[in-house]
């Protein structure tokens, strides 16, 4: 690989595959809070009341009448991004290292790297909003307890499945076939560990899966939620780093929404400003380094009082997995 010019160059090529891109691990930022293009910085979104659940009396039109006019009330929610920048070195000294061919694969792999710690940061923000009970509206969360918790044998997995199902789809009119759900690794853990569980698969030869409970549950989609962090490590001794996950014991019901806009019925995203990210390359030679810079901008908005996911948490009563 070459040395870049002193100036510094936007890669549009690399911009292109990182605004695409998606951690794989992001399970809110893929599945529940999407990710939602926006022309400025700061604006609205669209909050559309229930309007269509009101019974409206005299909608029959006679000859000549005119039709009956209703409003369709509309509110907005703000929201704002903010620039957030990370860059990445490889050195020349570094470089001496990797085989020629595969030069571009090695710089390819470290702008990777910086996207995923910019995603990474994103789906951290996004699941300290999910997991705020204080966020959602009256009767939109639960906390288990005692012979509740889906560890115990008088736990009734469905039935809290299928109930946290119904009250999303009947405060919202949607079907539960369109509705997915997010489960952190505890209560994953305790419902292929219950007999509950095992009992439903144990004529037809199959393990207990999230996809089984998908089929069980004839909802859109069950997502495992993922996602694990750590504070800073000695790269000397990378193995005594410790994790964190970013989910615990809780599981949440909401609506998937592909390809989102601002317009969009959304319990909340992602704003990000379009054209976002940005990767930008130049030459540091006092540190004998190419730069790959990468600039994105964006902000979490959340619906307040949000009728449209369901959190309960302290689901499974399990101790730490790990």
């Amino acid at each position: 690989m070459g040395k870049l010019a002193s100036t510094r160059v936007v890669d549009p090529f690399v911009s292109n595959i990182m605004s695409g891109y998606r951690r794989p691990d992001a399970t809110a930022v893929n599945h529940i809070l999407p990710i939602v293009d926006v022309a400025t910085e700061a604006g609205k979104f669209m909050d559309f009341a229930a309007d269509a659940s009101v019974i409206r009396q005299n909608l029959n039109r006679a000859l000549g009448d005119s039709r009956k006019r209703i409003d369709i009330h509309v509110g907005a929610g703000a929201y704002s991004t903010g620039e957030v920048s990370i860059e990445v070195p490889t050195y020349d000294r570094e470089m001496k290292n990797v085989p020629v061919s595969q030069h571009d694969n090695y710089q390819s792999k470290k702008d990777f790297l910086a996207q995923d710690t910019q995603l990474l940061l994103m789906e951290y923000n996004v699941s300290q909003v999910l997991l705020t009970t204080g966020n959602y509206g009256t009767n939109n969360t639960v906390t288990l307890a005692g012979a509740q918790q889906w560890q115990n044998s008088t736990a009734t997995i469905i039935k809290n499945l299928r109930d946290w199902l119904w009250t999303v789809a009947l405060m919202n009119g949607v079907p539960l076939a369109e509705l997915g759900i997010g489960i952190a690794p505890k209560p994953a853990r305790a419902l292929i560990d219950s007999a509950e569980g095992r009992d439903r698969v144990k004529y037809v030869g199959k393990e207990v899966t999230l996809d089984a409970l998908r089929g069980w549950l004839e909802c859109k989609e069950v997502v495992l939620l993922n996602g694990m962090y750590a504070s800073d490590f000695n790269p000397e001794d990378p193995t005594a780093v410790s994790f964190t996950t970013m989910y615990d014991d809780e599981v949440i019901v909401y609506i998937p929404i592909t390809n989102p806009t601002a317009v969009d019925p959304l319990a909340g995203g992602i704003a990000r400003l379009e054209g976002h990210p940005i990767v930008t390359r130049y030459r540091d030679e006092t540190k004998s380094a190419d730069i790959s810079a990468n600039d994105d901008n964006w902000g979490v908005f959340w619906k307040p009082a949000n009728r449209r996911i369901f959190l309960a948490k302290s689901v499974s009563g399990l101790p730490a997995l790990f």
